[in-house]
């Protein structure tokens, strides 16, 4: 007796005897593995998203303040650059930071020219004692997949720091490891905490400070020379190597006490003073600098300084001519100091 067969039986019934089945199997293995390899696969796929992180500080000033004066204006204006999919700011106490994202599959050499063309483009609107913006372009290979932790009652977070740099010197030579980074620990550095009371007090604020410290702490090729068949170069200035070396740094007096003049020729326009080491547009001109030195007289002006001048940048020499006349006009500021 037959039972009788559904659909699904009698297409089973007629590939068991027909011949065409072998073939059939033949053809299906061979697709498989033309498939296998001739698609194109990929263990990591790179998906190509232009993004950067902008930075810009603006140290003494509050959060309301850097949204008003920096967040705000900057947004807007990198929104007119095209292929921008979105924009989204961090605001703290003196500090902001933009993450710019394009769209999947804007050339990254494309658009971070861009970015860079429409930053630089704005340098005339960047508010007084705001710093030019920093770009850092983000990638995929900014995604960590390895992480070490150190950890020790033995040692301080400071020693900590300083063995994770040697295991940083040894990871970095394993072959195809793209890039590695350290993070926690202090730094090898000095710390300044400011007394706001005792910053009024004197008529000063942190700008001063940060700028007093930044020219004491530099050390510059201004030149060479040949004397003795031996050519020398000469190095200006010199870096703080300690707490004792800080503490004698002069950042300005007041009533009748001595002052320290430190001049950076950034201060000045790029169009009268091209070769400084951080060109800004909207800065002063030679003129008014020159009438701003000579309303120091009075001060009881000890010694000075002037810095920031990049011999390589300077074209034709017009930055060191304005710089050796603004050492002049401080020479005039000590001989005119009151006498003692």
């Amino acid at each position: 007796m037959n039972p009788k067969l559904g659909f699904a039986g009698r297409v089973a019934a007629a590939f068991i005897d027909s011949k065409l089945t072998q073939l059939v199997i033949v053809a299906a293995l061979l697709l498989g593995a033309l498939a296998v390899v001739a698609t194109p696969r990929e263990e990591e796929p790179q998906i190509v998203v232009p993004m950067a992180d902008v930075f810009v500080e603006m140290p003494g000033t509050s959060i309301a303040e850097m949204e008003e004066r920096v967040t705000i204006p900057m947004e807007k204006k990198l929104a007119e650059i095209p292929g921008i999919e979105y924009l989204y700011s961090t605001t703290s106490p003196g500090r902001t930071v933009t993450v710019v994202r394009f769209h999947v599959g804007e050339k990254v050499e494309d658009s971070m020219v861009k970015l860079s063309n429409k930053l630089a483009g704005n340098f005339d609107v960047i508010p007084p004692g705001a710093t030019p913006p920093l770009i850092k372009p983000r990638s995929i290979d900014d995604v960590p997949i390895l992480a070490l932790t150190l950890w020790s009652t033995r040692y301080d977070a400071f020693m900590l720091r300083r063995i994770a740099a040697q295991v940083d010197d040894e990871v970095k030579a394993v072959a195809d490891v793209s890039e590695t980074r350290v993070i926690g620990g202090p730094r090898r550095q000095l710390r300044v905490l400011l007394d706001p009371a005792r910053l009024a007090a004197a008529q000063m604020d942190p700008v001063m400070v940060a700028a007093a410290l930044a020219g004491a702490n530099r050390n510059l090729a201004v030149g060479r020379f040949a004397a003795g068949n031996v050519d020398r170069l000469v190095d200006a200035g010199e870096f703080i190597r300690g707490v004792d070396e800080l503490r004698h740094v002069v950042i300005g007096a007041v009533r009748g006490r001595p002052v320290y003049l430190c001049f950076d020729m950034d201060f000045f326009d790029p169009s009268c003073a091209p070769g400084v080491c951080t060109p800004a547009w909207g800065g002063a001109s030679a003129r008014e600098g020159l009438q701003l030195l000579q309303g120091l007289a009075g001060l009881d002006i000890v010694a000075c300084d002037v810095n920031t001048v990049s011999p390589p940048h300077d074209v034709g020499g017009m930055t060191a001519f304005l710089a050796a006349t603004v050492m002049l006009e401080c020479l005039y500021l000590i001989c005119r100091r009151p006498r003692r």
